[in-house]
């Protein structure tokens, strides 16, 4: 695999999807939509209950949950459709495999989302210190956002590039991640002490200063799953889409023959001895003297067919 190719197709994707109408919706509500809520619900006015602002990690838990079910809608909804128009473009000229192309794609997805949540992070910090009375830690949005936000993201990506490349159809892509979306984050997500729940919904993630989180353990095994099952899900998916990729082109390659052979009339008759048919850079030498063989040469090499003689 060609970084180099990833790396122009990531920088690409990156300013596609930091231009479309659906990115901007994202971050208006997610700057917009988040720096909100935390201002009403945890600002200073009015005065926020005690119970909102005592733990320090309540503001960036909430801020954090909320990014995620934003976030992991537009990785759905967008993602949805790569393997469709990977598919549909194959007249597109590029010098990169499909691997690449689409492993170049999700992660320029990727980067604009993470910039995204770098960015809310900033300015939800700057309106807990400035508009808040609960206690700031930086290292808590950091830490949330390292285990929950780029788990799920990673899932989700995965997730909805694998299912594209089993329905073939971004609205089954779509209604199909979805319902799974809704039911782990919504219906399901407490279920088998939380391993269906992918956002870490449900999990004891919010911690003190001096109480650090509960059952930690459990909080840091159920990220790390849903943070190594994508890339098994995208290296299956970009092999099978290889495979997919190399039978269409030998079915076309056969097609392509088929309307050759029919519209070909180019072939000559050669006469025994030895005669050199070039073909661009490639020789054949024909040799079969001492035999009543004779052979149909044409302008390629695959169509050169032994006549059985009618000698006796």
């Amino acid at each position: 695999m060609n970084l180099y190719n990833v790396n122009t197709i990531l920088t690409h994707e990156a300013k596609i999807q930091g231009r479309g109408i659906l990115f901007k919706i994202l971050a208006g509500l997610v700057i917009g939509g988040i720096t909100y809520i935390v201002m009403i619900y945890h600002g200073n006015f009015p005065s926020a209950s005690w119970q909102r602002i005592a733990i320090s990690s309540y503001i960036p838990w909430v801020s954090t949950t909320l990014l995620n079910l934003l976030q992991n809608l537009f990785v759905i909804f967008t993602i949805s459709g790569f393997y469709k128009r990977s598919t549909a473009e194959n007249l597109e000229v590029h010098p990169a495999g499909n691997s690449e192309w689409l492993l170049g794609k999700t992660l320029g997805v990727i980067k604009v989302l993470f910039i995204l949540d770098l960015a809310s992070i900033g300015i939800t910090s700057t309106v807990h210190v400035l508009l808040t009375d609960s206690p700031f830690n930086i290292g808590i949005y950091l830490f949330y956002f390292i285990t929950l936000t780029v788990p799920a993201t990673l899932f989700y990506s995965g997730l909805t590039l694998f299912l594209s490349f089993l329905t073939r159809h971004k609205g089954i892509t779509i209604l199909v991640t979805g319902l799974l979306y809704l039911c782990t984050s919504g219906f399901f997500h407490d279920y088998w002490n939380g391993t269906t729940d992918v956002l870490a919904i449900s999990i004891p993630n919010i911690f003190s200063n001096i109480t650090e989180p509960g059952e930690y353990e459990i909080f840091a095994h159920i990220p790390l799953i849903y943070t190594v099952q994508p890339p098994v899900l995208n290296n299956y998916c970009n092999g099978a889409i290889l495979h997919y990729t190399i039978e269409q082109e030998k079915k076309q390659e056969v097609k392509l023959d088929l309307m050759n052979k029919r519209e070909r009339r180019l072939g000559f008759w050669v006469p025994l001895g030895t005669f050199t048919l070039v073909t661009g850079k490639t020789s054949v030498t024909l040799d079969d003297r001492g035999s009543s063989s004779q052979y149909i040469v044409a302008d390629a090499i695959k169509w050169v067919k032994k006549k059985p003689s009618t000698n006796k």
